[in-house]
């Protein structure tokens, strides 16, 4: 083989393993992109859920007449069902 058709192939060779690389990275990064997705989904889904759930304990305690200690920034306050309370 002459040098300028080796230097041909070593050129082709050397960009078909850059572009492998490329595609291999763009690949990598759109299947990451869509795990991080997900996993917001999911949190979400979550916090929601979380959400859902204590307002509902607190529904639930406050409508039996019990007082439900709620915190914030150490700051607490006791809410009830105005229905529990005696007229005067």
């Amino acid at each position: 083989m002459n040098k300028n058709k080796m230097k041909k192939i070593n050129i082709v060779v050397v960009l078909s393993v850059l572009l492998a690389l490329a595609f291999g990275y763009v690949i990598y990064d759109v299947v990451n992109d869509a795990i991080l997705v997900k996993q917001a989904e999911v949190y979400n889904e979550g916090a929601v859920y979380g959400y859902e759930l204590a307002a509902s304990e607190i529904y639930r305690l406050a409508s039996a007449c019990q007082k439900v200690p709620l915190t914030f920034n150490n700051y607490t306050i006791e809410v009830v069902d105005i229905s529990c309370i005696p007229a005067g």
